[in-house]
């Protein structure tokens, strides 16, 4: 709290001076897809962890370990109204909401570093990857939300923009408003096996194009960021893989607040920790883990192993995440949670359904979650 009269410390009311609290609380779930894999699912919920015991024993526990404010959460009265997803999607305006609040928490961090005046040092560096089919990224909407929320400031560094293609041979003319809002620091417009091809390698043979193509556009994107790194004579401090199809709703923030260890991906509602692969805050230590994943070629034994809500074992187009995840994985690479500030653009007439069952998979539309 603030200072108030005499000295003394003014604490502010819960919920702000209209004295309303609105919270955001993300518990276990029973994913509708995990129902038949027991192994990781585990046992059906219990009657205690029911949406209403933890809307009213486990949320009012959990902010008053996050505030300190025992006695006053104790004596508060229950929440009026609450909405939850029951482990399915999130309504896309609870995703909006929560990239708006994004937005906040970025904007005050901003305003207070303002306040306290210059720091010293100088801002964080980093490689923008901008990779895959182009779909969409001519739309305004798609392109002028990259240049406002993915680049730059808005990164709080200094980013250089690196677009890794497949234009489907549409002209580069078309792209002249993206690149005029984004200016690259370097373009490769890949197309089938131009650029090079990966090593052989059964495990991604047996996934097809929806891994061999994007490793391959995620190397491609590493030996772009290589030669910038020779010629500005020092390494970048953060590699990012955003998509080009992806509109922005609210600004990355500053990367120098973020866990330098660890690989900051949005997190697939699976309960086991899927990562999806439209996104990762990779650390310039765990990039050619990252994005040179196309160079490895797990075992049969590692293919096995694997533990995601689609092991590698089953292939499927969401094989690429679980093949990240587990390269991650063996090397100690910690994985933490990114909000979730985009959704896909997808071309008019493309049937929004759920990706995890493959039934917007094309060439045209992708999958990914809208």
């Amino acid at each position: 709290g603030s200072a108030g009269g005499r000295g003394r410390p003014r604490r502010e009311p819960l919920g702000g001076p209209e004295g309303q609290l609105k919270a955001f609380l993300c518990a276990p779930s029973w994913f509708h897809l995990e129902a038949h894999l027991w192994e990781f699912a585990g046992a059906p919920a219990e009657v205690s962890c029911e949406v209403e015991s933890v809307v009213s024993q486990a949320l009012p526990l959990t902010l008053a370990f996050r505030t300190g404010r025992y006695e006053e959460l104790r004596g508060a009265a229950p929440p009026k109204v609450y909405e939850y997803s029951g482990g399915g999607r999130a309504p896309k305006d609870t995703r909006w909401q929560i990239a708006g609040y994004h937005a906040n928490a970025v904007q005050q961090r901003r305003e207070a570093l303002t306040a306290a005046g210059p720091a010293p040092g100088r801002r964080p560096s980093a490689a923008v990857c901008i990779l895959g089919l182009a779909r969409t990224l001519s739309a305004p909407e798609v392109y002028q939300s990259l240049a406002e929320n993915a680049t730059g400031d808005a990164l709080g560094a200094e980013a250089s923009i690196f677009f890794v293609l497949d234009v489907e041979e549409r002209p580069l003319a078309e792209f002249n408003d993206v690149f005029a809002h984004v200016p690259p620091a370097a373009l490769a417009v890949v197309n089938g096996s131009s650029w090079g091809e990966l090593p052989a390698c059964d495990s991604w043979g047996r996934c097809g194009a929806a891994c061999t193509q994007q490793f391959h556009k995620l190397r491609t994107c590493l030996h772009l960021v290589r030669a910038a790194e020779a010629v500005r004579e020092q390494p970048f401090d953060w590699l990012l893989r955003l998509r080009p199809d992806a509109q922005w709703l609210a600004p990355i923030g500053d990367l120098d607040i973020l866990d330098g260890r660890a690989v900051h991906v949005v997190v697939r509602q699976s309960g086991i920790g899927d990562p999806e692969d439209n996104f990762a805050i990779v650390p310039r230590r765990h990039a050619d883990a990252y994005f040179g994943i196309g160079e490895t070629c797990p075992t049969d034994a590692e293919v096995r192993a694997t533990q995601c809500v689609h092991p590698l074992v089953q292939g499927g187009h969401i094989y690429p995440e679980c093949a990240i995840k587990t390269r991650l994985e063996q090397l100690g690479i910690r994985l933490a949670a990114f909000p979730r500030l985009y959704r896909i653009r997808r071309e008019a007439g493309c049937r929004q359904a759920d990706p995890m069952l493959g039934n917007t998979k094309s060439v045209k539309c992708g999958t990914g979650v809208g």
